[in-house]
């Protein structure tokens, strides 16, 4: 019993699940989306999706046996005519931007838009266009689910066309190409079309009975391309496939006479008006060959031999066909993309992929629609070529196919999407007389060459942009190594030549960046120059605001500082190599992280300029502003605090620097990137760009330290006289003195410090006494204490010291062994210049002579000063008015 009701309940289970796989697999149906068919075909592409509609197709997967729905839906308000750039690109933007949503599972599109999109360098042309790139990246990689030996009934040069980077995402669909109908009854048995060039043809006089020698789509979003590329092949037989360089042709000194020669065909292949016959459609072309007896001949193609044959044998007219001129033809497969959003699985529409690309599907499509399969038709595929299309096959036969994307490709051609776009509305306004012939060169040329690398540019290159490089970096490497040759004089050091030599680096680089962004183009370039960038901007800015807050750290007693121990302060550099460490290790993980890629601004129309780009930019240059502008900020803020000695300094030269460096790249990029300008005013823009930048930098370099290299140059003397001596900040005169003493700023929370004069090893050789008729000359200091300076008064005494100064600074205490002076805003010094204290008349007066100021101080001043300080008259105030009204 147990047994039964067991066997019961599991044929129950398996009868259920039969049913809900059989009403799930009914359910199944696959969206396919494709381009609107022609006018003459539309009607037999209708009956074709309908029988789909109604008839399941069985997939086998490895669930067993599926049964699915096909329903193929096109735009049925798709725009005619297509030649326009504008509305062809609104047509391939409402089929790319399906690409990315799960509402078609596949797609069936031709070769011109397969991989059209692709290029070394990314197209922004594109993108704005068709708002994305890389459409490949939104199909499902068959290269590990099909075997190449299962897809061995396709023609070979057809699939792999199905291939992009060795990975296959594309299975062919159908195949067709160019054909010439026309009636028996016209008279061309002169002309031998296998032999005869477009040209001969037009000379036949064939439309010389009234009627136009032949009938073109123009219209069409690829007719006016096909008919130029098979009469330039035709012109001159396989152009693009000869040794030499075949776009010579179309922009050099021929080029004239063969746009010429190409318009007149088009306009005397028809009598009509040039305005109509250039947006003639498919439909338009065949009435006037067919239904209206205007034309001769019908431009049309190898999927509509089925139903001209059909109208043939209605009418009782015997029609022919032909390859056009020398049996140049421009073929174009069609194929099918899965879209990987889809939400259905991934195995079953795999499969399904393949039974509609199958043999038996391509031969029934080609009976109902007149399709033509992607066989190796060379063969004489029996089921095909045996079934009324053996004419076709023999076509195929004798073919010289043209790869038409090979034609224009080149090492830094732009993608193909672009020459779709354009190139027939140029050709277009060149026949119409809007577009003259520099015109139409012009945008042929900038599908190979980016603006600067044009040979005809080739004068601004070098004159323009490298030669400018070259002498700017030569000028900062001689600056830099005078930096470093000078780096322990007084004039240089207290700057921190360290940083200097660092930011001077920084100038270089940034000068040089329009002889490096020529060589961008590719993507290991464009990780070079992302680091590079990365490195010139540290190197410009950090070390401007760690020279600035050293100063200020200087001037304003922050903190401990001994100026003559740690005059190059080791703690910054440290500082400097920890951030440089971690924003380069930054950039380089970007690089290997994310995709650093090459980018075309502009498009062929105007003309292309190179970048690079990555996913990250546009967060990171909101960082990248924010760090920039708070640098400004910093040293806006240490150099409003300096007060009166940024006048003597100039330290705002930093500031300016930073925010001149900043307007300008922002000009720069508007300029050269944002205007869609052409050919020699594009030039232009950019070879004055590039050398205001590149002069930009040159003057950053000059500015920094040009005058005092100068200087020291001149005076090699203080070069040599002034090593390893302690320098010391003159306020008065905005210069520096040398000691030999090492001087201690100790800060303390009241923002006031002493300032120590500390004689480390006095011995009488290095100190002087002040008594009566000496003559004392010392190099270093001057060394007293107030109880001598005070007996000593009136003795008569001369003093001569050359590099002797009281140092002072705002709010500061100064104790010279047993005196002080407090609070004194001044300095009592002598720079280059002779004291003497003198007692010249009976009154014992003292004289402080001052031969740059010319400012005597009498003894009855000092000693009003001094007793000021013994009565406890603590006022800064009072002794820097006192000091500052007698250096006037």
């Amino acid at each position: 019993m147990k047994f039964i009701f067991n066997f019961v309940f599991i044929y129950f289970l398996n009868f259920f699940a039969f049913l809900s796989k059989k009403v799930y697999a009914d359910n199944v149906i696959i969206n396919i989306l494709m381009e609107k068919p022609d006018a003459i075909n539309e009607a037999k592409w209708s009956n074709y999706i309908t029988q789909l509609n109604q008839n399941d197709l069985v997939i086998n997967d490895k669930s067993g046996n599926n049964y699915v729905k096909i329903h193929i839906t096109y735009d049925t308000n798709e725009p005619i005519p297509k030649n326009n750039n504008k509305k062809y690109a609104d047509i391939i933007k409402n089929t790319v931007s399906s690409f990315s949503k799960p509402i078609y599972d596949m797609f069936i599109i031709d070769e011109k838009l397969l991989y059209s999109d692709s290029a070394k360098a990314k197209s922004d042309c594109v993108k704005i266009a068709t708002g994305s790139w890389d459409y490949y990246k939104n199909y499902v990689d068959l290269t590990n689910e099909i075997q190449k030996e299962d897809l061995k009934y396709h023609s070979e040069d057809i699939l792999n066309k199905g291939y992009f980077k060795d990975h296959l995402y594309a299975l062919p669909f159908e195949l067709d190409f160019d054909v010439l109908y026309y009636p028996n009854n016209i008279n061309l048995s002169k002309l031998d079309f296998e032999n005869s060039d477009w040209d001969e043809l037009l000379s036949k006089n064939i439309g010389s009975n009234g009627k136009n020698t032949m009938s073109i789509a123009y219209g069409e979003k690829d007719e006016l391309l096909d008919l130029f590329i098979e009469y330039v092949e035709a012109k001159f037989d396989n152009f693009y496939n000869n040794e030499n360089d075949h776009f010579d042709l179309l922009y050099g000194d021929e080029s004239n006479k063969l746009f010429s020669s190409f318009k007149d065909l088009v306009k005397n292949f028809s009598i009509n008006n040039i305005n109509s016959t250039l947006e003639a459609t498919y439909i338009d072309a065949y009435n006037a060959v067919f239904s209206s007896n205007e034309s001769n001949i019908f431009f049309g193609k190898a999927s509509h031999y089925q139903s001209i044959a059909q109208l043939s044998n209605a009418n009782q007219v015997k029609l022919s066909a032909s390859l056009p001129p020398k049996n140049y033809d421009v073929v174009n497969a069609k194929y099918i993309v899965i879209n990987k959003n889809s939400k259905l699985d991934k195995d079953l529409l795999i499969n399904t992929a393949k039974k509609i690309t199958s043999r038996e599907m391509q031969l029934q499509r080609s009976e109902l629609i007149g399709s033509v399969p992607t066989f190796d038709l060379k063969s004489n595929d029996e089921a095909y070529c045996q079934s009324g299309y053996s004419e076709i096959c023999e076509f195929v036969k004798k073919m010289k196919q043209i790869n038409i994307k090979k034609v224009f490709e080149s090492p830094d051609a732009a993608p193909f999407m672009e020459v779709r776009m354009f190139i027939p509305e140029t050709l277009s306004k060149y026949i119409l007389g809007e577009f003259s012939h520099k015109e139409v060169v012009n945008v042929f040329s900038n599908i190979k060459y980016y603006i600067l690398e044009k040979p005809e540019f080739w004068k601004f290159l070098i004159f323009g942009t490298y030669i400018p490089c070259i002498l700017s970096s030569i000028f900062i490497i001689v600056i830099t190594y005078y930096t470093y040759k000078f780096r322990n004089s007084p004039h240089i050091k207290y700057l921190s030549p360290g940083f200097c030599v660092i930011i001077l680096i920084g100038f270089l680089l940034n000068a040089d960046i329009p002889v490096i962004h020529i060589f961008l183009k590719s993507n290991f370039m464009a990780i070079f120059n992302y680091l590079y960038d990365t490195i010139n901007t540290i190197f410009f800015f950090l070390p401007m605001l760690f020279v600035t807050y050293r100063i200020y750290s200087i001037y304003n007693n922050t903190t401990n500082y001994n100026l003559g121990e740690k005059l190059n302060n080791k703690s910054l550099y440290t500082l400097f190599a920890i951030i440089f460490v971690i924003w380069t290790g930054y950039g380089v993980l970007v690089c290997i992280f994310t995709e650093v890629y090459v980018q075309t601004k502009g498009s062929i129309f105007d003309s292309r300029r190179v970048i690079y780009n990555y996913v990250f930019d546009n967060q990171e240059r909101i960082a990248y502003r924010l760090y920039y502008i708070g640098c400004i900020i910093a040293c806006v803020y240490m150099v409003g605090k300096l007060g009166y000695v940024k006048k003597r300094y100039g330290e705002f030269k930093f500031v300016y620097m930073m925010v001149f460096a900043l307007i300008f790249e922002h000009v720069l990029h508007f300029v050269t990137l944002c205007l869609n300008i052409k050919d020699e005013d594009a030039v232009m823009s950019l070879v004055v760009s590039n050398i205001l930048l590149t002069l930009t930098y040159t003057v950053f370099a000059y500015v920094l330290l040009g005058n005092k290299l100068i200087y020291l140059i001149k005076h090699p003397e203080e070069v040599n006289s002034t090593q390893n001596k302690v320098t010391r900040y003159d306020f008065s005169t905005g210069t520096f003195q040398y000691v030999d003493n090492s001087i201690s700023f100790k800060g303390d929370s009241s923002n006031n410090s002493k300032i120590n004069y500390e004689k480390s090893k006095m011995n009488k050789s290095q100190s002087g006494s002040l008594n009566d008729n000496n003559n004392i000359s010392h190099p270093n200091t001057f060394y007293s204490n107030t109880a001598s300076y005070k007996n000593n008064l009136n003795n008569s005494t001369n003093f001569t010291n050359t590099n002797t100064s009281f140092y002072n600074n705002q709010n500061n205490t100064y104790d010279i062994n047993n005196s002080v002076f407090k609070n004194l805003n001044n300095s009592m010094y002598n720079g280059q210049n002779t004291y003497a204290f003198n007692n010249t008349n009976s009154q014992s007066a003292l004289m402080f002579y001052n031969n740059q100021n010319n400012s005597i101080f009498n003894n009855n001043q000092i000693n009003s000063i001094l007793n000021n300080y013994d009565n406890g008259q603590k006022n800064s105030n009072y002794y820097r008015s006192q000091l500052l009204n007698n250096l006037k």
